[in-house]
């Protein structure tokens, strides 16, 4: 009866030690949905048209380009980017943008770098 009482003991400890790893497996909390965002090529709407850069830098205005206005609202470059007239997705609220009405498939945005204005060329291609 003693080996019974023995062998029953271990059943039951070998039991009660499945249950416990089971239970703390099992309450590990559910992971969050990760959802991966990727940024957009920069971006600026101006004239209901949308232009990227393409990385052209100039240190000066080609003749023809007049100022148009300014950036008014500076949004997300992890989101699609909204159609309004002066909006960007990296360019700085208040740069200046340029437009050549004779020449609409670029811009130039006027940024300060390392405390020099250079220009930024923007394409519609």
């Amino acid at each position: 009866m003693e080996k019974f009482m023995m062998f029953f003991a271990g059943i039951v400890l070998v039991f009660i030690i499945v249950i416990a790893i089971f239970s703390f497996v099992s309450k590990d909390e559910p992971k969050p949905y990760v959802v991966e965002k990727w940024a957009y090529i920069p971006m600026v709407y101006v004239n209901n048209n949308l232009y990227c850069q393409r990385g052209n830098v100039v240190y000066s205005i080609p003749d023809g380009w007049e100022y148009y206005g300014s950036i008014l609202k500076q949004v997300s470059q992890t989101d699609s980017m909204i159609k309004e007239e002066l909006y960007s997705n990296t360019i700085e609220v208040g740069s200046r943008v340029f437009l050549n009405k004779k020449d609409l498939h670029k811009i130039y945005v006027e940024i300060t770098l390392n405390e020099k204005i250079i220009y930024l060329e923007y394409k519609n291609d």
